[in-house]
């Protein structure tokens, strides 16, 4: 979790330096390992709307943790579990802003940001909306796996 900790330090480290020299995620084509990356999160979000319990378990590391927008912190033992008994289910999902960024000089880590509307319901309660999401993946024995995700509210900007 510290490796991921520092994973997220360095990118808000470098945020500032990127938009001051105008480089977007959007001005380079994407190579071979970006789209390996965008492939393996687009598997994941197949898995939320299919509630597919063993494609969740073969995408998430052992260590994988997810922090909600409103501040819950859950394991994927916990997330998985809702699936399986039925305490999770996604009615729709859609994203736009995606955007991947590599890590080292392989490749062998991934930040995904994106822009999603969720409409779910958990544990009886219903949520429709729109959250950031941060999907932190690394490379583990030739598999991409997700190894921590966030999500932040979005709120309307005030006049």
């Amino acid at each position: 979790m510290r490796f991921v900790g520092v994973v997220l330090f360095l990118i808000l480290l470098q945020a500032p330096w990127g938009a001051a020299q105008g480089i977007s995620a959007g001005s380079v084509p994407a190579g071979p390992v970006e789209l390996a990356v965008r492939r393996a999160d687009e598997a994941f979000q197949r898995a939320l709307l299919a509630a597919d319990s063993t494609a969740l378990e073969r995408l998430l590391a052992v260590d994988w943790t997810f922090r909600h927008f409103n501040g819950v912190l859950q394991t994927r033992e916990q997330f998985v579990g809702q699936f399986t008994g039925g305490r999770r289910s996604f009615a729709a999902m859609e994203r736009d802003d995606v955007k991947v960024r590599l890590l080292g000089q392989s490749g062998e880590g991934a930040v995904l940001t994106a822009r999603t509307r969720r409409d779910e319901t958990v544990e009886g309660r219903h949520f429709q909306g729109w959250v950031y999401s941060i999907h932190v993946w690394a490379r583990e024995q030739g598999e991409w796996r997700l190894v921590t995700s966030q999500t932040t509210a979005v709120r309307e900007q005030q006049p």
